[in-house]
């Protein structure tokens, strides 16, 4: 048999191949139709992380990250302590928290901070250990000659400072 004379049949847009490396673009949703899975994944996920983002940032207790806050304010040379904006306060370099997400220790041993401690440093009241040993620091709460902090008697390291 003979090909069929004249033009070939034309063939409908979404059958046509796609040259190599390209994708045929979703055929939008109808009412009634589910979402395709990959793009109910990867919303799921995306909401999923800035949940998480969120959690993070906001787990430490507010009164410590304004503590932290006026620290690095009131030292001249704060970017040694490589502190990262918008990340949870908790896993910086230097601290560390309790269960309660509390700032329980401050080790600033050799770390080489210049300035004063804020008066309101005073306000952490779950801070148990403190190092400020090797610093350049001044402020009248290292005359005191312990930590006092709720009651218990913590660690305070403040040599050559």
């Amino acid at each position: 048999m003979a090909p069929p004379s004249g033009p070939a049949p034309c063939m409908a847009p979404s059958r046509l191949p796609m040259p190599a490396g390209r994708h045929m673009p979703a055929e939008p949703t109808e009412p009634g139709r589910p979402v395709e899975p990959i793009r109910s994944v990867r919303l799921l996920l995306l909401i999923a992380a800035l949940a998480l983002l969120q959690a993070a940032v906001a787990a430490i207790h507010p009164a410590d990250l304004a503590v932290l806050h006026d620290l690095q304010r009131s030292l001249t040379n704060a970017d040694v302590l490589a502190w990262p904006a918008n990340t949870d306060p908790c896993a910086w370099p230097h601290i560390s928290c309790d269960r309660a997400d509390r700032v329980n220790n401050m080790d600033l041993k050799n770390a080489g901070l210049a300035g004063w401690l804020p008066p309101t440093f005073a306000t952490l009241d779950a801070l148990e250990g403190l190092n400020l040993q090797n610093n350049s620091l001044s402020s009248p709460l290292l005359g005191a000659t312990g930590c006092t902090t709720a009651g218990r008697r913590g660690s305070l390291d403040k040599t050559k400072n």
